[in-house]
């Protein structure tokens, strides 16, 4: 009679690790996706008290409203998920600090954004490195020189900073400026111009001659109202910074020099109190409890993994001027394809309150 093999062989093991393990790590991962797909559909208000220093008394307290990096994002129906946020926030000033609209040219987004803005508090707007240029140099169906997204914001009532921008506010006077005009040399910026119209009117007449005159007489036109405004700025006032990109310790050094011991602005009196920015959007990747995983190059980080949070969003300084830089509502393309969106990064909108108090 053979004998039965089993009789003499120890009974097999199962083993439940190949099968709960695996299941384990994938309800975290689904469970991960789903929290982060939460975090993502709802912004979040983050309230941050700035240090100004030599703040006016009647400034104290002012409350600016910084938004960036909207890359065209919809929350909710008409923004009803981002905008009721700072509804009863009573600031003063909006700053929007570029790539509202991206690479889409969608510009809806940001005008259910603007539609929820009251109608008296100035709502300043520049161009991101992604959104459409700003400036059109061919033929178009107005005669504005400006695209066709500025042009809806702007009938929206937002203000494209091409310009010094003067916000009286009781006795105190601010001044909102785009930073490219904080390092460029005006009067160079004027010949330059000026040569550059002598060259179009020797171009053969028709469509494009004209877009490319258009152009550069906006350009003339927007260094004439700089020089206006200068005359009109004196060292007491606020000045305020509008930059995509955060400015680091080299351009704000290109911005001030020293005269008879004070620092003073190159092309303005005073000097600068602040700087808004946005770009990195916080990292877009971040690991969950800890850091951004990756950020690109930039003036105040040179790139590459775990970045130092203090200066990709948030507040900090460059050479003694203090700098917000927004932790975006959007995802931006600077980034990898394996960073191309947010993760553990909910949006912000951000909401701060000017004071000359240390804290």
């Amino acid at each position: 009679m053979a004998r039965r093999r089993d009789l003499f062989t120890p009974p097999r093991r199962r083993r439940w690790g190949c099968i709960v393990l695996p299941a384990f790590f994938l309800l975290i991962l689904v469970a991960g996706i789903f929290l982060n797909s939460a975090m993502s559909s709802y912004p979040k208000r983050e309230a941050k008290k700035v240090t100004v220093l030599g703040l006016p008394r009647g400034l104290e307290g002012l409350r600016i409203l910084h938004m960036s990096d909207l890359h065209a994002k919809e929350y909710g129906v008409k923004q009803d998920k981002l905008m009721p946020l700072v509804r009863h926030d009573n600031y003063r000033a909006v700053c929007m600090t570029g790539d509202m609209v991206g690479q889409s040219g969608n510009v809806q987004p940001l005008l259910d954004a603007l539609a929820n803005i009251p109608s008296d508090v100035p709502t300043f707007f520049i161009a991101g490195d992604e959104d459409p240029p700003p400036i059109v140099e061919t033929v178009q169906d107005t005669d504005s020189p400006y695209s066709p997204w500025v042009q809806a914001a702007q009938e929206a009532g937002a203000i494209y900073l091409d310009s010094p921008y003067k916000v009286e506010m009781g006795k105190d006077v601010l001044w909102f400026c785009p930073a490219s005009l904080l390092t460029v040399d005006l009067p160079a910026a004027q010949f330059a111009m000026a040569e550059r119209e002598k060259e179009i009117l020797l171009m053969p007449e028709g469509e494009e001659q004209s877009a490319l005159l258009r152009a550069v007489k906006y350009r003339q036109h927007v260094l004439e109202r700089t020089l206006e405004a200068k005359r009109e700025m004196l060292p007491q006032h606020t000045y305020i910074a509008l930059s995509h990109a955060p400015l680091g310790e080299e351009s704000v050094s290109l911005i001030h020099h020293s005269q008879e011991g004070r620092v003073v602005m190159n092309n303005f009196p005073g000097t600068l109190s602040l700087i808004l920015s946005g770009h990195l959007n916080n990292g877009q990747v971040r690991l969950p409890g800890l850091k951004a995983l990756y950020a690109p190059p930039s003036e105040v980080w040179g790139g590459g993994f775990f970045p130092d949070d203090r200066v990709i969003a948030g507040v900090s300084s460059a050479r003694g001027v203090v700098q917000h830089v927004s932790p975006g509502l959007g995802v931006s393309r600077v980034y990898p394809w394996w960073a191309s969106f947010r993760f553990f990064n909910p949006p912000v909108i951000s909401v701060l309150t000017l004071t000359a108090d240390i804290y």
